[in-house]
């Protein structure tokens, strides 16, 4: 047996759904990412467009689970950005639209 420091890279993107809130003016975005073990947190972007450009929408929220759970301001269209815990990207979800 080996020991040495290991971290998952998978080799999709992060994965998102976004639902509307109960709550009028919100929508909640679940962010994931399946085997990914450096994720500190996640930053929501949101555009008008699915082309973009895609702005943050406030701070990046804490990773907290195998799916967490983000309420942001209702747009049309979203991302989310993995985050190390210096804040760098790791890895970028697809566009997902606002139901």
């Amino acid at each position: 047996a080996y020991r040495f420091k290991w971290f998952g890279e998978p080799l999709q993107p992060p994965a998102i759904a976004v639902r509307r809130s109960s709550t009028a003016g919100r929508d909640v975005v679940h962010a994931s990412w399946n085997g990914a073990t450096r994720v500190a947190s996640w930053q929501v972007l949101a555009s008008p467009s699915a082309s973009g450009p895609f702005v943050n929408q406030g701070s990046p929220a804490r990773w907290t689970n195998f799916e967490t759970r983000i309420k942001t301001p209702s747009a049309r269209y979203f991302e989310v950005e993995a985050l190390n815990s210096q804040g760098h990207i790791l890895g970028t979800s697809a566009v997902a639209a606002s139901h």
